[in-house]
This record gives C-alpha cells, sequence and structure tokens, in this order.
C-alpha cells in the first residue's frame, strides 16, 4: 500500500498499479467501513485511478 501510496504523489503509476491501488482501498473499506479514513482512501484510490487512465489517453497509450 506504502509503495502505491509513494509513487501516486509522483505521478507513477501504471493503469494495473492504479487498479491494485484502488482494489486495496476496497478491502480496507470493507474490513474498517466505519473509520472516515477508510472512505478517504477509496476516494483518494479512485481520483489517483482516473488521473492515471486520463494521462495515458493523453498520451495515446492504452
Amino acid at each position: 500500500m506504502k509503495l502505491y501510496l509513494d509513487k501516486s504523489e509522483k505521478d507513477e503509476l501504471t493503469p494495473e498499479e492504479a487498479d491494485e491501488l484502488l482494489e486495496l482501498s476496497r478491502k480496507v473499506v470493507r474490513e474498517y467501513s466505519e473509520y472516515s479514513e477508510a472512505w478517504k482512501l477509496h476516494i483518494y484510490a479512485t481520483i489517483v485511478k482516473t488521473l492515471t487512465i486520463m494521462k495515458y489517453y493523453e498520451k495515446g497509450i492504452r
């Protein structure tokens, strides 16, 4: 998780890594849904995935 978070801050994630980060955040929400931090992580992962996909489409990489 820390690896993906560090890479996402530097805008270096691949689409596959962004998918993995989102899947991990879903697992965190399933386990710790009573904590707002779990939901914040999920929101962050969703935004990162969207931005990563947009970056790759702008470059013409699919």
